[in-house]
């Protein structure tokens, strides 16, 4: 247990720092301070490792989204902490965060089961945090599932850091910004939709 402990631990730390293809099961075995072989013996491969790199991460991120989801009261401020818990631990689970960015080639049919058990928690969870404020008259939603697969699906694209990358607002305003629109909308008093109807 002791030595796949100190397998994974270098894995995670390579793989972090120089992608799955540049490192080597040898480069592995070197920072473990074990001898190749003993890979092997726990191991068949390479990408058996990464694997469960991934699937560590993927825990460790799901736990993160968790225990973020329950620190607030409110709907909003639910919402609010659950995606900004999952971005920054997103950012500091390097591999995880790596193939949020690479969806093809050779990586991702090995990562899909844990970008799925992640989607599937996220929905999961802005479910519950939906149906808690119907139940709490805080909000109105007809659908909570269609409306958690909605957001999650959408609050996907602050995982790129294009998203935030040379704009002048931070990650915790385009979130704040984002959950405002969720909430109150962008639509028109009842006069502007009539005269919009009315101009058609």
């Amino acid at each position: 247990m002791e030595k796949q402990v100190r397998i994974l631990n270098a894995a995670r730390t390579l793989f972090a720092q120089f992608g799955l293809n540049k490192v080597t099961t040898d480069d592995i075995a070197t920072y473990a301070g074990i001898s190749k072989a003993t890979i092997y013996k726990l191991y068949p491969n390479k990408q058996a490792i990464f694997d469960e790199v991934i699937a560590l991460e993927t825990d460790d991120l799901i736990r993160v989204i968790n225990e973020a989801s329950g620190t607030e009261s409110t709907t909003i401020g639910r919402l609010r902490a659950y995606l900004l818990a999952k971005l920054k631990a997103l950012h500091e689970l390097n591999n995880l965060y790596q193939v949020t960015r690479v969806t093809f080639g050779n990586i991702w049919p090995h990562i899909a089961d844990a970008r799925d058990r992640v989607m599937n928690e996220e929905k999961r969870i802005v479910r519950q945090i939906l149906k808690a404020g119907v139940k709490s008259g805080e909000v109105s939603v007809p659908n909570p599932a269609l409306t958690a697969h909605v957001l999650v699906t959408s609050f996907r694209q602050l995982e790129f850091n294009w998203v935030v990358e040379g704009h002048p607002v931070s990650l915790e305003k385009h979130v704040e910004h984002l959950l405002e629109i969720v909430m109150h909308g962008i639509g028109m008093d009842r006069a502007k939709k009539r005269a919009a109807r009315k101009s058609k």
